[in-house]
């Protein structure tokens, strides 16, 4: 089983870019996404949370292959 977690408080409203890597001595795979960030007065949209959630499986399945 494999896992990975990426925690990141974003302090300002804007578009991140997030790139994630994995290689192992045969393979390597990578991944990136853009996520749209909206600081707002109420409780925070799920967009963003969605998004990042998206390419975490998404890491995981491409580092499960490439394994």
């Amino acid at each position: 089983e494999c896992q990975m977690v990426i925690r990141h408080f974003f302090n300002n409203s804007g578009i991140y870019c997030i790139n994630v890597s994995m290689a192992n001595d045969v393979s390597l795979a990578a991944t990136s996404a853009k996520v749209n960030v909206s600081m707002g007065s109420g409780l925070p949209s799920s967009g963003p949370v969605v998004m990042l959630l998206s390419v975490l499986v998404l890491a995981l399945a491409v580092g499960i292959v490439a394994y």
